[in-house]
Parts: structure tokens; C-alpha cells; sequence
């Protein structure tokens, strides 16, 4: 598992009131909504998604702001 999946694992968490819960039962809600995409491209999506509600709706992740503007991350999940 890379740096991007574990953050995007964290943001999913944060977004549905799970971030205190074992990384176990993270990964079974992922698995448990991911429904036919491999893991990596739905943690993409969340990340895309968190992205999108921290600039248009000025919402806070705390820590995991400065992963937005990591170019290495923006090159993951958008296009050119």
C-alpha cells in the first residue's frame, strides 16, 4: 500500500464519521462500497471527492489539506 492510498483511506474514514475505528474496519467499508472497482481506483475517486469538498465548500481535513495540493497526488487523479 502506497502514501496515496493510506491518505485516501484516512479521508474516506474522516468523511463518514470513521476515523477513530481500526484501519481494519476501514478497509471492509471500503471494500463493502467499492462494489466492482479494484480498491486503488475507488480510493482515487474518494480522494478526487474530499478534494472537491475541501475547495468548493471550504471544508477542512485538517492534517490531510496539504495532500491536496501534493503534485504528485494531483497527477494520480486528474487528468492533464
Amino acid at each position: 500500500m502506497d502514501k496515496f492510498c493510506l491518505v485516501a483511506m484516512m479521508l474516506f474514514a474522516m468523511q463518514r464519521n470513521m476515523a477513530d475505528h481500526p484501519i481494519v474496519d476501514v478497509i471492509d467499508a471500503i471494500d463493502r462500497e467499492r462494489d466492482i472497482l479494484t480498491r486503488a481506483a475507488f480510493l482515487e475517486i474518494e480522494f478526487v471527492n474530499a478534494m472537491y469538498k475541501c475547495l468548493i465548500y471550504d471544508a477542512s481535513f485538517g492534517v490531510y489539506d496539504k495532500y491536496f495540493d501534493n503534485e504528485q497526488f494531483r497527477e494520480r487523479v486528474l487528468p492533464l
